[in-house]
């Protein structure tokens, strides 16, 4: 009976020592608040909080919450966070345009995604597409001065 406690006890110390660095290991985005142009503030809500929604699922990245601000112009240098996420949302003559941006500190490129769709319901439907794409480094993108837009 001892003898199974002890191994039990073994397996507890090994388990947690051995979880706590994968469990620090996330690294941080903090998500700032859509920016809609010539759209209704229903739509630009509806399209921050499904972003936020797809970036959780992801389970890769802990969130820091800053949807009460605006996203700033350059990489904040005080941040807790390893990227800044933020979209703006316009409506153009071909439809409804999103650009989404994950910016890291300086030495990390910033990524890039610009997309015309017809109707806010396609991009809907397309985000959480694009929020993968987004943040799977292994996809290649384009860089903001050479983004290309898409139309559906």
């Amino acid at each position: 009976m001892q003898l199974r406690q002890k191994k039990y006890r073994y397996f507890l110390l090994f388990f947690f020592i051995s979880v706590a660095p994968c469990l620090s290991a996330l690294q941080t985005v903090a998500i700032y608040q859509i920016e809609g142009t010539n759209v209704s503030t229903q739509t630009a809500q509806t399209i921050n909080n499904l972003m936020v929604t797809f970036i959780k699922a992801q389970k890769k990245y802990r969130i820091i919450d800053m949807r009460t601000e605006y996203a700033p112009k350059e990489y904040p240098k005080d941040s807790a966070a390893d990227f800044v996420f933020f979209a703006a949302v316009q409506t153009v003559s071909d439809g409804i345009r999103i650009s989404l941006t994950l910016k890291g500190p300086e030495d990390t490129a910033t990524r890039f995604i610009s997309k015309v769709y017809e109707r806010s319901n396609a991009l809907l439907l397309d985000s959480r597409r694009l929020i993968n794409r987004l943040f799977d480094f292994s996809i290649a993108l384009e860089q903001p001065a050479q983004a290309e837009t898409l139309s559906d």
